[in-house]
């Protein structure tokens, strides 16, 4: 049996210490997997100009259904407008960015289960060409969680978001334990049983980490963008 190198979190606190020391460790080799995937996703995205977002395109679509059903009520006879549909580049580009997010999390998730047990990560391509040959499993088992929880939202948004929890570690026990999607759903079920509160708030507290990091990206990014384009100005105006 592997000995583990870390010590597991026992309180919230504990575990953002712990996810905190564990990002600090693995951002070289993170950023290397993360680079390799999404560097030509987006390059193609620029070349195409194709986009992966659909929140714009659901809102006009909700937006043109509402005045469907107020004409149709008003009794007016005027032609209902084409529906709003996205284009193939979008729908091409949306498979690739879940496609990219899947063998990402796989990715990630090798490379700190070695961490964890070993206390050293493994080459940052280990962890891809492990996560490519158990791609079909993770892309089924994603497929799976989604499907459930679509039905059990409809039931009203608590069932969801209990079985939100409940299903979080499924995608987690296909890649590191190899299971197949059912057992995999059932497997992190077993594993948040008794202790669905626990696991909610640690979700919640990591959830709250990433806006932050989010957040102070986002702040950094300004900070050096906005005085290099000002003072890029300078430069452009003696070489015009």
């Amino acid at each position: 049996m592997n000995q583990m190198s870390h010590k597991l979190p026992r309180t919230v606190l504990e575990l953002i210490s712990l996810t905190l020391h564990f990002f600090a460790r693995l951002f070289p080799k993170a950023a290397l997997i993360t680079v390799f995937l999404y560097l030509p996703y987006f390059a193609l995205q620029n070349f195409t100009g194709a986009s992966s977002q659909s929140i714009p395109l659901s809102a006009q679509a909700i937006e043109q259904a509402a005045q469907q059903i107020q004409t149709y009520e008003s009794g007016e006879n005027s032609p209902l407008p084409a529906p709003i549909l996205p284009s193939p580049a979008n729908i091409f580009m949306s498979i690739l960015a879940l496609l990219a997010a899947v063998i990402h999390t796989g990715s990630l998730s090798f490379l700190t289960e070695s961490y964890l047990l070993h206390g050293e990560a493994k080459q940052w391509f280990e962890p891809l060409s492990r996560t490519f040959l158990s791609l079909h499993t993770l892309i089924l088992t994603g497929l799976l969680t989604y499907f459930l929880l679509i039905g059990w939202s409809l039931l009203f948004i608590i069932p969801g978001i209990i079985f939100m929890v409940y299903y979080a570690f499924s995608i987690y026990a296909a890649v590191l334990r190899g299971f197949f999607p059912w057992k995999a759903v059932n497997y992190s079920k077993e594993v948040v049983k008794g202790a669905w509160w626990k696991t909610f708030f640690s979700l919640a507290a990591l959830t709250g980490i990433f806006i932050l990091m989010r957040i102070a990206a986002h702040f950094i990014f300004m900070i050096l963008r906005v005085p290099l384009e000002a003072i890029g100005v300078f430069p452009l105006m003696t070489f015009i």
